[in-house]
C-alpha cells in the first residue's frame, strides 16, 4: 500500500506485560522493563501480512532468537555443502543451537588476562562452575560439550574439580596456562571476596569473605578474613557431583574418570602437589605439563614430599587404563609419586626435569633424577 498520510508519532510505554498487542498500525510501543522497542503491523486491510506487533531491534534484543535457520555451506571448499540427505531437503537448526554445540570458558565469565607475576582476576570458581554446568548438573551425555581454555593465563587460588566426561582443551601447554596463585599478604592491597593470600607474619593462610578495602592493617579481621589451609592439589578427580574422597560415588554420582585434557600447562608458587588422580578410570592427558616452584637448588631433599602427579585408589575403583602423553614435568619433589594399586597406567614421550626423583612407587625410586629424565616411556602396572 503507498503511504497516504504523515501524521504525528503515536506511543506507548509501559511493562512488557502491560503493552496492547497489537498496538495500533505504525504505533510505537516501548517496553521500559525489557528495554525492547515494537510498532503495531496495522490491519489485513492495510496489507499487514499478520496482526500483532513487529520488535525494533535495539542492543537489548534477544538477536539469536530471530536467527533460526542455519545450515552450514562449507564455502571455503568452493561449494555449497550438501547437509541433507537430497539436495532438497537441507538440515538446518538456530544458530544458538550451532553455536552451543562448543563451550567456551569466556562463556562462564573466566577470561585468561592473568600473567606470570601473579596479577589478573582470580577465576577459581568460574571454572568450576563451567565444569558443574557442563558435566554434572545431570547424568543426560546431551548435556555434555568440548570446553575450550584460549590461550591465556588463567589465574586460580583452589583446586579444580575434574569431573567424569569432560573434555578440556586448551591452545597449547605453553599457550593455556592455570596459575596456582598466593599472594603475600600486605594492608596496602585491596582484595577481592575469595582470595587466597598468606600471611609470613603467622604463616597462616587467610581467605577474603568479602570485598577487602585498601588500607585494611589486619588479616585476621572476621570481617574480611577466614584462616584456612593451602589446598593440597591444582587439580584432581572428582565423581559426577564434583565429590571427593570418601564422597565419591554417594548421592546417586557417577564415578571420576573417562575424561580427556589436552593442551594445557598447570604451574603453582606454592608447596602443593599438582594433580590428584583419584579413583579414576579411562583418563588421557595429552601435552599437559605440570610444574613447581622449586630449583635445583631447592630440591637437596625429600622433605616437602610435592609430587606433580599423584594417585589414590579407593575400595571400590582402582586407578586404571589412565595414559599420559607428552607431558612434561618439573619443580616438585617427585614427577609420579604413589604407593597406591594402579593398573594400566601409561607415561610416554615426555619430560622429567629439575626434580628429586622421578618416579617414586610405593618403597622403590625408579630413579632418581635433578635434570631432565628426556623421553620416559615408562609403563606402570
Amino acid at each position: 500500500m503507498a503511504i497516504v498520510q504523515i501524521s504525528r508519532i503515536t506511543q506507548r510505554k509501559g511493562l512488557f506485560n502491560d503493552l496492547p498487542n497489537p498496538l495500533a498500525g505504525a504505533e510505537l510501543g516501548w517496553s521500559t522493563d525489557t528495554r525492547q522497542l515494537f510498532i503495531g503491523n496495522g490491519t489485513l486491510a492495510d496489507g499487514a501480512p499478520v496482526i500483532g506487533n513487529t520488535e525494533v531491534l535495539t542492543e537489548f534484543s534477544d538477536v539469536l532468537a530471530f536467527a533460526t535457520a542455519y545450515t552450514y555451506e562449507g564455502q571455503s571448499a568452493s561449494y555449497t555443502a550438501q547437509t541433507g540427505l537430497t539436495p532438497s531437503t537441507p538440515i538446518s537448526q538456530s544458530l544458538q543451537s550451532r553455536l552451543d554445540s562448543q563451550a567456551i570458558i569466556t562463556d562462564f565469565g573466566a577470561n585468561g588476562d592473568g600473567s606470570l607475576d601473579g596479577s589478573g582476576t582470580d577465576v577459581t570458581a568460574n571454572i568450576n562452575n563451567a565444569l558443574y554446568q557442563l558435566y554434572c548438573r545431570q547424568v543426560n551425555p546431551q548435556i555434555r560439550r568440548t570446553l575450550y581454555f584460549p590461550a591465556g593465563v588463567y589465574i586460580i587460588s583452589d583446586t579444580l574439580k575434574i569431573p567424569p566426561y569432560c573434555n578440556l582443551q586448551g591452545d597449547g601447554s605453553e599457550s593455556t596456562i592455570f596459575y596456582f596463585y598466593v599472594p603475600t599478604w600486605t594492608s596496602t592491597i585491596a582484595y577481592t571476596s575469595g582470595v587466597l593470600v598468606y600471611d609470613s607474619v603467622t604463616t597462616t593462610y587467610y581467605r577474603s569473605v568479602s570485598a577487602v578495602p585498601a588500607g585494611e592493617l589486619v588479616v585476621s579481621n572476621p570481617s574480611y578474613w577466614t584462616a584456612t589451609t593451602l589446598p593440597p592439589y591444582i587439580f584432581r578427580t572428582t565423581d559426577s557431583l564434583q565429590q571427593t574422597d570418601a564422597n565419591i560415588g554417594t548421592n546417586g554420582a557417577l564415578a571420576p574418570g573417562f575424561l580427556s585434557m589436552s593442551g594445557m600447562k598447570f604451574i603453582t608458587n606454592q608447596t602443593h602437589d599438582g594433580c590428584l588422580i583419584q579413583a579414576a578410570q579411562d583418563c588421557a592427558f595429552e601435552n599437559v605439563n605440570i610444574a613447581g616452584p622449586k630449583t635445583t637448588a631447592t630440591l637437596t631433599t625429600a622433605g616437602d614430599n610435592t609430587a606433580c602427579v599423584r594417585f589414590d585408589t579407593t575400595a571400590a575403583i582402582v586407578c586404571q587404563d589412565i595414559v599420559w602423553n607428552h607431558g612434561s614435568f618439573s619443580g616438585m619433589v617427585y614427577g609420579i609419586k604413589t604407593a597406591e594399586q594402579i593398573e594400566s597406567v601409561t607415561f610416554s614421550n615426555g619430560s622429567f626435569d629439575t626434580l628429586f626423583n622421578g618416579v617414586y612407587l610405593g618403597d622403590a625410586v625408579a630413579p632418581a633424577v635433578r635434570t631432565n629424565w628426556g623421553s620416559c616411556g615408562t609403563k606402570l602396572f
